[in-house]
C-alpha cells in the first residue's frame, strides 16, 4: 500500500480527522459499538484498585493552597531535590494520533507538550520529544523509544502520554539490562495500561473498525495500534509480562499519572465518552478509565477534574489551566521518591 509521508500527510491529516470526528459521531457504527460494548464496559467497571500504599495523591495535593496549585512551592521544591538529574536527557513520549496535531500546532491553534517542556526547561533540564508515529502498533512504537534512548549516552527519564505510556513501556520489557538501567524515572501520564472500552467499541464494529484501520496504514501507521487499545489486549499482556513488570517497577522509580472526571464540560472534546463512561459507572478522564493508568505495582497520583489531555495539550475553549505548575507539581512527587535511581554523579 503506498503510504502517504511527511509533511503533505500531516495536512491531509488534520483535515482528514476533523472530518472523520465529525463523521464518527454520527455514524451508525458509533451507536451500534456503544450498545455492543457490554462486555469491556464490564471489564472497565472490573479492574482491579491499585494497592493504597503506593498512592502518591495526597502528597500531590499537598502542593495545593485553598485549592490553588502552590507553583512557587512546588518549584522551590523541584529545584532542590532534582540536582542530581540535570545531567539527565528527558524524552517525551507523545501519546495516541499525535501527528494530527502537527499543522494546528504550527499554525498556533493548539499548544502540545508546551507545558511539559517549560517545566523542565524551566528547572535546568534538558528535554526532547521523541519523533514517534504515534499511529503506529505498541511493537514499532517501542522500538523509536529504543532508538531515541540508545542515541543518548546520558541517563534518561521517560515523561510519556496515553499511548505513549504502551510504547515505552514495551521498550522496557524488551530491553537489555544495560539499556533499562539507563532509564532512572519514568513519569506515565493516563496511559491506558489496561485497554479503554473505546478501543473495544470501534474494533467491535466493521463500520468503524475497517475504516480506523484502513486510514492508519494509509497515513503510515498501523490498524494493529487500534487493538493494541483494546481492554482484552492488555489484559493478556499485563499478565504475560507480569514478572518482567514487577521487576521493571523494583528497578525504575515510576509514577503512574491517573486523571478522573465526573462531569466533563461540552466545549471538551472528551464530553461524550466521559459522560458515556461515567453514565455506565466507570470512573474515567474521558476517554480512559482512571484505574487503567496506574501501572501495576508502580506509585500513582489520581487527578480530579484532569480530562485525558488536561496536562498535555491546550486549544481553543479548553478550561485554562497551569500546565507548567501542574507537571512541575508531578515532577516534585515523582522524584520525592526516586530514593533508589542511579544519579548521574554515581
Amino acid at each position: 500500500m503506498i503510504k502517504i509521508r511527511r509533511p503533505l500527510r500531516t495536512i491531509v491529516l488534520s483535515v482528514l480527522a476533523v472530518a472523520l470526528a465529525s463523521g464518527a459521531v454520527a455514524a451508525t457504527g458509533v451507536t451500534l459499538a456503544v450498545s455492543q460494548a457490554e462486555a469491556a464496559l464490564q471489564k472497565a467497571r472490573s479492574l482491579p484498585l491499585p494497592n493504597a500504599g503506593h498512592d502518591r495523591t495526597d502528597e500531590f495535593l499537598a502542593l495545593y493552597e485553598d485549592g490553588v496549585l502552590d507553583a512557587g512551592a512546588a518549584t522551590g521544591r523541584l529545584s532542590e531535590i532534582g540536582k542530581p538529574l540535570h545531567d539527565t536527557r528527558f524524552l517525551i513520549v507523545p501519546g495516541y494520533l499525535t501527528d494530527f496535531l502537527e499543522v494546528p500546532q504550527s499554525l498556533g491553534l493548539v499548544e502540545h507538550f508546551g507545558g511539559q517542556i517549560s517545566a523542565l526547561r524551566d528547572a535546568g533540564f534538558d528535554v526532547e520529544v521523541v519523533d514517534i508515529e504515534s499511529e503506529a502498533s505498541v511493537e514499532k512504537g517501542a522500538a523509536m523509544v529504543r532508538a531515541a534512548v540508545e542515541a543518548e549516552d546520558r541517563p534518561v527519564c521517560l515523561i510519556s502520554h496515553s499511548k505513549g505510556g504502551l510504547d515505552a513501556l514495551e521498550f522496557l520489557i524488551k530491553a537489555e539490562p544495560q539499556a533499562r538501567k539507563q532509564i532512572i524515572c519514568w513519569i506515565a501520564l493516563q496511559a491506558p495500561f489496561a485497554g479503554s472500552p473505546v478501543a473495544d467499541g470501534v474494533a467491535s464494529q466493521g463500520l468503524l473498525r475497517w475504516p480506523s484501520e484502513v486510514t492508519l496504514e494509509l497515513f503510515g501507521g498501523d490498524g494493529q495500534s487500534l487493538h493494541d487499545h483494546r481492554l482484552d489486549t492488555r489484559a493478556a499482556y499485563l499478565e504475560e509480562h507480569a514478572t518482567k513488570i514487577a521487576e521493571i517497577v523494583a528497578q525504575i522509580p515510576i509514577l503512574s499519572v491517573a486523571g478522573r472526571v465526573d462531569e466533563v464540560p461540552l466545549p471538551s472534546k472528551h464530553a461524550v465518552i466521559g459522560y458515556w463512561l461515567n453514565n455506565e459507572g466507570i470512573a474515567n478522564d474521558g476517554m480512559v478509565p482512571t484505574w487503567s493508568s496506574v501501572l501495576p505495582g508502580s506509585n500513582f497520583i489520581v487527578v480530579d477534574g484532569l480530562d485525558h489531555t488536561g496536562v498535555v495539550l491546550e486549544y481553543l475553549f479548553t478550561k485554562p489551566t497551569d500546565r507548567v505548575a501542574v507537571t512541575t507539581a508531578m515532577l516534585t512527587v515523582a522524584f520525592e521518591h526516586a530514593e533508589n535511581f542511579v544519579r548521574p554523579s554515581d
